[in-house]
């Protein structure tokens, strides 16, 4: 497959998912966010039909990177990147110099110093996780290229669970319920 002739667009309601379900992805990232000393986790979903959506532990830095269209210059989501399989660290995605702006939401607002993505397949879609750092850890690029990866094992635990909680953006059924459905039963009759 030639992947530079693969353009990887945005999905039309992108935008919206950011925080559409802000509350479980909010819970569903703190179950990773501390471990490995993480402080960043965003997920790349990209779909059969090439259509990118973005889910963040931070989804305020991903709605301004999406709404200054500054999602286009991100390496993280250009189809040389996300059709291999390598984790890359940001200091070769992300250049100072390159694009000012989309460094600047990407790192330096977040308080972030590094970071690395890692893109692989998740069922019917091609994920691209990224996590981020606020400290330098020297042996996080050793963890990056081990096998098994535990960052790998952590976006994909999160993944898991959120298509488990939310319905994927292209399908109509509703997963999820927030709080438990009690039934009161007096003398074998159902009052809701």
């Amino acid at each position: 497959m030639d992947v530079t002739a693969v353009q990887i667009t945005l999905h039309p309601m992108a935008k919206e998912l950011l925080f559409k379900h802000y509350v479980p992805l909010k819970r569903i990232f703190s179950d990773v966010l501390g471990q490995q000393e993480t402080d960043y986790i965003s997920i790349g979903l990209i779909n059969a039909a090439n259509q990118l959506i973005i889910l963040s532990s931070n989804p305020g830095a991903e709605q301004n990177i999406l709404e200054k269209h500054l999602w286009e210059f991100d390496r993280n989501y250009q189809s040389q990147f996300v059709y291999q399989d390598k984790p890359l660290s940001w200091s070769s995605i992300y250049d100072v110099n390159e694009s000012k702006q989309l460094y600047k939401y990407k790192l330096t607002d977040l308080g972030l110093i590094c970071g690395f993505s890692v893109p692989t397949d998740f069922e019917a879609y091609r994920a691209v996780f990224s996590f981020g750092f606020k400290y330098y850890e020297p042996n996080i690029k050793q963890m990056m290229e081990q096998a098994p990866n535990p960052f790998l094992a952590m976006g994909k635990f999160c993944l898991r669970k959120i298509l488990s909680t939310i319905p994927p953006p292209d399908t109509t059924a509703k997963v999820y319920q927030f709080k438990p459905k009690l039934e009161l039963v007096i003398n074998n009759e159902v009052n809701l």
